[in-house]
């Protein structure tokens, strides 16, 4: 007589193993997510101090007025030619959804820097700050 699982235990381990998968797994994507959110309001730190420095070092003055998106080319550009951030700084996701704009105004407050987290996406922006709102970091000004 053979010694072997039956059908049943089998698929008894296989239902406790898909259990137990499926509640690891939110939590596994919840880390991911926060990991991502975390590097997003890092990148606007980043992007809020590299344009105080190219303010101070181009007398009082900011990048391009109007709306400029991170998946777009050359989002930014005078800040990596300028060595005021060694790269282009973009959304873990850069889509059209999940992305950072800036905006520079002709008047008070001087810019805002927008990005979006895990639970808000970034749907339109027009002339003003037209956003669905969602994550608004900061809103800086001089």
């Amino acid at each position: 007589m053979k010694k072997a699982f039956t059908l049943t235990e089998l698929v008894a381990v296989i239902v406790i193993m898909g259990l137990l998968a499926g509640m690891i797994t939110p939590r596994i994507v919840a880390t991911i997510e926060k990991g991502r959110d975390a590097r997003r309001i890092a990148d606007i730190d980043s992007l809020a101090s590299a344009l105080q420095i190219y303010h101070m070092e181009n007398s009082g003055a900011y990048p391009r007025v109007g709306w400029e998106y991170s998946n777009a080319s050359g989002f930014l550009s005078e800040l990596t030619d300028d060595n005021h951030i060694t790269q282009t700084i973009a959304d873990p996701k850069n889509n059209a959804t999940y992305r950072y704009a800036y905006k520079r105004f002709n008047t008070s407050p001087p810019y805002a820097i927008v990005g979006c987290t895990k639970f808000e996406r970034l749907d339109s922006m027009g002339g003003n700050v037209g956003i669905v709102l969602y994550y608004y970091k900061k809103l800086y000004e001089r």
